[in-house]
């Protein structure tokens, strides 16, 4: 997504350094943040597909 930890702390909501235990598989990612990520990702993907539509019109 192009974020770094911190950002993506961020949007998750949450600690900085629960996240780095996430992502370093010290704690197990708490079901709904999984989600949270997923739909995150979703939208990411969303955003640039409409960007990438909206750029190829105007060329």
């Amino acid at each position: 997504m192009g974020l770094n930890k911190a950002e993506m702390a961020k949007q998750l909501r949450t600690p900085y350094r629960t996240y780095q235990d996430w992502e370093s598989g010290e704690r197990r990612i708490p079901g709904v943040c999984q989600v949270a990520v997923e739909l995150l990702l979703i939208k990411d993907k969303w955003l640039t597909r409409k960007i990438i539509e909206k750029a190829s019109r105007e060329v």
